[in-house]
């Protein structure tokens, strides 16, 4: 009778595959004949691993051997390990005699570097023979970078012309809100909570001086599109292309502005209104027209894809070619990535 339970028994990988043959072979016999030992060898292994784990792995019934409860516990985290063992072994002997390729994408400085940051060990871990080249730059410089081919597909958001000069897939839409300081005489009307904007309309604000993002950013394109269709003019005070300043001036008190969600956070600097419903951005992935993307540059589409979705910020476009891709990738037989994505 076994009387320890296993305190201080390791798994020793040059003998996985001995219990592994055995459950196979349902016989210690045929399991020796396959791995090139000799029977009383394997006999020996079996009896000592019993020993140390204090159970039984295997019982035998009309000269054929079955896993016990404990065995297939066992035998469950062997092909586990086993499996590990291997795809290191492969990855790092790819990364050792495989040419390594660039795949080179612009983002933006804050939003699009967070977003890649996340999902690069996912991507790196499926393509270990592949380095992301990375060029950060804002609305207009992105664009330049895909011009020139000094990227082959960037991140970010769109702009009115752009399906005139590239292919783009939208992924997903983000809302903007008016934002104003705590001060400003219509901040008593105003929502603290950016999850539920109070509502007003651009009028109530002709006399407030405007802290806007410049015209060439889609922000900036968005809003003259939604003042123009509500016949508004604002009061402008400063202009900038970085979304951040943007933010800092408002909650400064040097104006009021338009934030998209994702930087319109709850504080005691700022108080929001809903404008309108379809006053918002539209972020996806643009490339070159004469451009095919390749197998990795569609996995990365799909795992920014993923990663997005679970931002309860965005409200996601079911774009046909988007889903396009993810029915390609979520139909491998690793699904791990996508429930991985979920926790990032």
């Amino acid at each position: 009778m076994y009387k320890s339970y296993g305190k201080g028994v390791f798994m020793k990988l040059e003998q996985l595959p001995y219990i592994l043959e055995i459950a196979s072979c349902q016989n210690l016999s045929g399991a020796a004949q396959k791995l090139g030992i000799s029977q009383p060898a394997l006999s020996k292994y079996l009896s000592n691993l019993e020993g140390e784990l204090g159970m039984e792995l295997f019982r035998r019934y009309r000269k054929k051997l079955y896993p016990t409860p404990a065995g297939f516990l066992y035998l469950d985290m062997a092909r586990r390990m086993q499996e590990i063992q291997e795809k290191t072994l492969s990855s790092m002997n790819l990364l050792h005699t495989a040419q390594t390729e660039y795949l080179s994408i612009g983002i933006s400085p804050h939003r699009g570097a967070a977003e890649i940051a996340k999902l690069y060990p996912l991507f790196i871990h499926q393509f270990p023979q592949i380095k992301l080249s990375i060029q950060e730059g804002y609305t207009n410089q992105l664009r330049e970078y895909l011009k020139n081919r000094q990227v082959s597909l960037i991140v970010s958001t769109a702009l009115k012309n752009d399906r005139d000069h590239f292919l783009f897939a939208p992924i997903h839409h983000e809302e903007l809100l008016l934002a104003v300081p705590p001060y400003h005489r219509m901040a008593g009307k105003a929502s603290a909570n950016p999850d539920f904007p109070a509502t007003a309309s651009l009028n109530q604000f002709a006399d407030s001086p405007f802290i806007m993002m410049t015209p060439d950013t889609s922000i900036g394109q968005v809003c003259a599109e939604q003042f123009a269709r509500c016949d508004f003019s604002p009061m402008i005070a400063y202009q900038t292309s970085n979304v951040t300043i943007l933010s800092t001036l408002i909650r400064s008190g040097l104006g009021i502005g338009i934030l998209p969600r994702l930087y319109a956070t709850q504080c005691p600097d700022l108080h929001f209104f809903r404008i309108h419903s379809s006053f918002r951005i539209t972020s996806g992935i643009l490339w070159n027209s004469n451009h095919r993307l390749s197998f990795p540059e569609r996995y990365l589409i799909y795992l920014l894809t993923e990663q997005l979705s679970v931002n309860p910020l965005y409200q996601m476009d079911c774009d046909p070619l988007i889903e396009k891709f993810r029915e390609e990738f979520m139909n491998q037989a690793d699904r791990r990535t996508r429930t991985d994505l979920k926790w990032i």
